[in-house]
């Protein structure tokens, strides 16, 4: 099951560290603005509703309108769900559009209670408990949004990217960047299923010996070469070895399916193959899960 690209940024990319940058901007008072300028974007593109000028809960919607007009986009289409399953990440795009050169557009529709002034201010602060993201990115609001718009960009093939803020006295608008076009930066989102239900066994360095002559008899793998996870090496390339603990009812059970979806993960971070292993009457065995076409290191 895919996970979602703001569970996957926040879980994953930031290791679950709460985001704070301090002031603010950590309020979360914003949200109630942010679900009625949503609802009513809607209600425009899909039933042809009509804001009213003279309502203040209806400001940012307007403005959201104004600026995509003001960048040349014609805003066709809401919520429109997507996922990339070789990534397991999935999103739900805000806003779909195209340009004046007719490229689609994919839209991410953002609010805040602050002004532009006080928002552009604290948009590149990196947050104080993770400062930087695990692909390498700065862990601040400008690049959390650029990651959400891009992967929108990447899952529905489009040909450009916006980040539209709308704000207290006005809007901003942000292309996405290609840098965050990277399919690198998205690798390693496991589904929360696989997360909770892949329990794994530590290697057992008391049978060290015994399980790389099983490795290297049955799957041609010569010595383990690190741990956390557990990588093993041969002539052929690189292995990330998942031992786990097989029940009566493994098959078909949802740590099985758990192991698998770790596996794929682990081989996407470390271009490896994958391997499950597992210790059936004394004897090890060994399913590969994902294989190697092309030799490469950890």
């Amino acid at each position: 099951m895919a996970v979602g690209v703001t569970t996957f940024i926040s879980a994953s990319l930031a290791r679950g560290k709460r985001f704070a940058i301090g002031g603010s901007l950590d309020s979360r008072a914003g949200l109630s603005i942010g679900r009625t300028t949503d609802m009513l974007v809607r209600r425009v593109v899909n039933d042809s509703f009509r804001l009213d000028y003279r309502r203040k809960d209806h400001r940012r919607a307007r403005e959201f309108f104004s600026a995509m007009a003001a960048a040349k986009i014609t805003v066709t289409e809401v919520q429109r769900k997507c996922t990339l399953p070789d990534l397991h990440i999935r999103t739900e795009v805000d806003a779909m559009g195209v340009d004046k050169e007719r490229r689609q557009v994919a839209i991410e529709l953002k609010t805040t209670q602050h002004s532009k002034a006080a928002f552009s201010a604290a948009y590149f602060t990196a947050c104080k408990n993770q400062p930087t993201l695990t692909n390498g990115l700065p862990n601040c609001l400008y690049w959390r949004h650029q990651l959400q718009c891009a992967f929108g960009v990447l899952a529905t093939n489009s040909q450009r990217g916006v980040v539209a803020v709308m704000c207290e006295d006005g809007s901003l608008v942000y292309d996405v960047v290609p840098t965050a076009l990277d399919r690198s930066l998205f690798v390693g989102a496991v589904s929360p299923e696989a997360t909770q239900y892949c329990p794994l066994l530590p290697y057992p360095e008391h049978a060290d010996e015994e399980l790389t002559a099983a490795l290297k008899k049955k799957l041609h793998y010569t010595k383990v070469v690190a741990h956390n996870p557990t990588v093993v090496r041969g002539a052929h390339g690189d292995a990330v070895l998942l031992l786990v603990r097989k029940g009566n009812r493994y098959k078909g059970s949802k740590a099985a399916a758990g192991h698998r979806a770790r596996a794929r993960q682990l081989a996407a971070r470390h271009s490896a193959a994958a391997v499950i292993g597992w210790l059936e009457k004394g004897v090890w065995r060994f399913n590969t899960v994902v294989r190697r076409k092309v030799a490469a290191s950890v």
